[in-house]
């Protein structure tokens, strides 16, 4: 029974982690969560509609998630916004220089409600009245309208941000004025008046943005509200050009189709044909990370100068690190037991204090070594004698009597005991000394 329920549990988990897993994949498929006017948003305000229109036009469609530090040369660059979503990153001054010599090369830059990217250098700017992007419904609402400053005796703004008693008594419509958002803005038509619009018709446009054009006599206007006001305007910029559009709502999911947004975003693309892509820039919404210190130098032109100074630090530390002079070999060691053994048994022959038994015991010892190097078994000094006299060695023979000799003689002092010693060695050396022409 408990391996069948390990094995029950088991497979539960296994098919919630599945489940799990399928609905994460659904909904990054439909990137029902993604932020308003991004490409991979499948929601109403997204733009998913606009990257998969790119496709079917015969277009290659590319999702920009970095600064304008590389944009590809001879493209089209789409930028979408408005008061659905401020933008999450600013274009900064220097991506402001960047984009204005990428638009003069070839580019071309299609602005739609997003009040950040253009600047005068590029001859349009899109303007909104402060204020105009604030929310008015849902807690947010509330918020910024308890914050709204009246002036001196001002009465109280009603609908401020719910109290703590509020939500005890009636917690679901606290939950539901907290989540309510604004309402579509109305509607607002466009006429289209200039190529590559003209003949479009009407386009309907959602809290457009004011169009400031800076000469007029050389831009095209595609795009005129009611009032005669500047909507949509075509602007050449060198080899390239900028096309503003006072609104995205057109380009969004929910108005793709019923706005004629297609047929707008697919007339400019054939008005301007460019070999390379159709560029969706995500990261102004908030998609992708910044450029570390080391990308934005080179993308200042400093990659040569970081090359060389790289040049130059290597040849420091190879420098630094080459060897001066030749190789120095360590210096061997004196072997243990040679001066370190003499100067030992030195000392405890002095500590004795009897010089005749000194030189008894290196006599004896020399007799030793005698009988070693003769190769015969017995260092007796008389046996030893007699054995060399046998071999036919006579000097030898006397040189070991002499041996005996010493060992058997007084020594008066430590003087007497050097001479004596040295006396030892010379015997010793003549009886091991070998025969003349003996190898």
């Amino acid at each position: 029974m408990k391996v069948a329920r390990r094995v029950a549990v088991a497979l539960l988990v296994l098919v919630a982690l599945g489940a799990a897993g399928l609905v994460c994949q659904r909904i990054a498929a439909r990137g029902r969560f993604a932020v308003a006017y991004s490409s991979y948003g499948a929601g109403p305000g997204g733009s998913r509609g606009l990257y998969l229109l790119t496709e079917s036009l015969g277009r290659t469609p590319l999702r920009w998630a970095e600064d304008f530090g590389r944009l590809p040369e001879r493209s089209v660059l789409v930028a979408l916004g408005g008061c659905e979503l401020l933008s999450a990153r600013e274009v900064s001054r220097e991506e402001k220089q960047r984009l204005l010599a990428w638009v003069e090369r070839g580019g071309v830059l299609l602005v739609a409600g997003a009040q950040d990217y253009l600047s005068p250098e590029l001859g349009v700017t899109l303007e909104r009245p402060a204020g105009a992007c604030l929310p008015h419904a849902g807690l947010l609402g509330a918020l910024v309208r308890a914050t709204e400053d009246g002036g001196p005796g001002a009465e109280p703004v009603d609908g401020g941000v719910p109290t703590v008693e509020q939500l005890a008594m009636d917690p679901a419509a606290v939950i539901a004025q907290a989540t309510e958002t604004d309402p579509l803005p109305p509607v607002v038509w466009a006429g289209s008046v200039g190529a590559p619009l003209e003949g479009l018709g009407a386009v309907p446009l959602r809290d457009p943005a004011i169009v400031e054009v800076k000469d007029l006599a050389h831009a095209v206007v595609v795009l005129r509200l009611a009032d005669e006001r500047v909507a949509g305007v075509v602007v050449r910029k060198g080899h390239g050009a900028v096309i503003a559009l006072a609104s995205a709502s057109p380009l969004l999911n929910r108005e793709l189709r019923l706005a004629d947004g297609g047929a707008l975003y697919a007339r400019v693309l054939r008005a301007f044909p460019r070999p390379g892509p159709v560029i969706f820039d995500e990261y102004h919404l908030g998609v992708g990370e910044r450029r570390s210190l080391v990308r934005y130098l080179g993308d200042l032109g400093a990659g040569p100068l970081l090359l060389q100074l790289l040049v130059v630090a290597l040849l420091a530390l190879w420098r630094l690190g080459a060897r001066f002079g030749g190789t120095r070999h360590p210096v061997p060691l004196v072997p243990a037991g040679t001066a370190s053994y003499v100067a030992g048994i030195a000392a405890l022959y002095a500590k004795a204090g009897d010089p005749v038994a000194t030189a008894t015991v290196l006599a004896k010892r020399a007799l030793v070594l005698v009988a070693a190097h003769h190769h015969l078994p017995h260092s007796d000094a008389d046996l030893l004698a007699k054995a060399l006299e046998e071999r036919g060695r006579k000097p030898e023979a006397a040189q070991v009597r002499r041996l005996a000799e010493l060992a058997g003689a007084p020594v008066a002092g430590g003087a007497a005991l050097v001479r004596r010693a040295r006396e030892i060695d010379a015997a010793l050396a003549a009886a091991t000394q070998k025969e003349h022409g003996a190898k």
